[in-house]
C-alpha cells in the first residue's frame, strides 16, 4: 500500500495549565500520527492529510455538543469534517452524505467496539465547527449563515485538511476504567474512529458501524504489534 504522511496538530485545553502540561508530556510519547496513518491506509486513503486533535474537558465538549448538535450533554468525541463529501470508497450505506456532513457524535465505545448509549437514528447536525486549524479558503458560493455547512477548499498543491476531532479527556479516563484498559488505548481507539468519520464513514447504520469497528480493531492490533 502506498506510503503517505499525516500531520496531527494537537491542542489541549482542560482549563488547568499544570494538568495540560502533564497531559502534553504523556501524549508526546504516543503514536498519534501512526494511528492516523494506519487508519487511512486501512481505508485505502493514500493522499497526505492533516487534521486537528483537541483534547478538552467535559464542560467544553458539552457546550460544543449543545451548540452544534442540540444535545445538552457531554460526550466522548465530536468530529467536524471540512470535506463536502466522503473521500473513502465504500458502500453508500456506510457513509454520511454531503447534506449530513459535520458534526457527528461518536458514542461511548469499549474495546470490543460495542456502542453504549447512542440512540438509533439520532439526528446529525449540519453546522461545522469553525476550523481550529485551517488554511485555504471557503468557497463564496458555499458560505452561508444559519444551519448550512461551509465547504472547505484545499488550494492545489497543499495537504488536504480533513477537519477537527474533539475529545473529552475525562471521558477517555472514565471509559478506559470501565473497559479495564489504559486511557492511552482508549484515546488512540477514539482517534481512529474520529479519522474514519472525517473521511466519510458514518455509524448511524449497522453496516457503517461494523465497517468502522473492524478498521479500528485492526488499527489497534497493528499499533500494539509495532510497539
Amino acid at each position: 500500500m502506498a506510503e503517505h504522511a499525516s500531520q496531527v496538530e494537537l491542542s489541549i485545553d482542560l482549563g488547568n495549565d499544570e494538568r495540560d502540561r502533564d497531559l502534553l508530556h504523556l501524549l508526546s510519547t504516543l503514536p498519534l500520527e501512526a494511528v492516523v496513518n494506519l487508519t487511512l491506509q486501512m481505508a485505502a486513503i493514500t493522499e497526505p492529510v492533516m487534521l486537528t486533535l483537541l483534547l478538552t474537558s467535559d464542560e467544553a465538549i458539552r457546550n460544543l455538543n449543545k451548540h452544534y448538535r442540540g444535545q445538552d450533554k457531554p460526550t466522548d468525541v465530536l468530529s467536524f469534517p471540512l470535506l463536502d463529501k466522503p473521500i473513502v470508497e465504500a458502500p453508500a450505506d456506510q457513509l454520511w452524505t454531503s447534506a449530513e456532513a459535520p458534526a457527528r457524535e461518536i458514542a461511548e465505545t469499549d474495546t470490543a467496539g460495542e456502542t453504549k448509549g447512542r440512540p438509533q437514528g439520532s439526528p446529525l447536525h449540519t453546522t461545522p465547527l469553525p476550523p481550529l486549524l485551517s488554511y485555504g479558503e471557503i468557497s463564496p458560493a458555499a458560505y452561508e449563515t444559519g444551519n448550512t455547512k461551509q465547504v472547505f477548499i484545499t488550494p492545489p498543491g497543499l495537504t488536504t485538511n480533513l477537519g477537527d476531532i474533539v475529545i473529552s479527556w475525562p471521558a477517555v479516563v472514565r471509559q478506559a476504567a470501565g473497559a479495564g484498559h489504559d486511557p492511552t488505548y482508549e484515546l488512540l481507539y477514539l482517534l481512529s474512529h474520529g479519522v474514519l468519520h472525517l473521511i466519510g464513514y458514518d455509524d448511524q447504520t449497522e453496516a457503517g458501524y461494523q465497517a468502522m469497528v473492524q478498521i479500528q480493531q485492526a488499527v489497534m492490533k497493528a499499533t500494539e504489534q509495532k510497539a
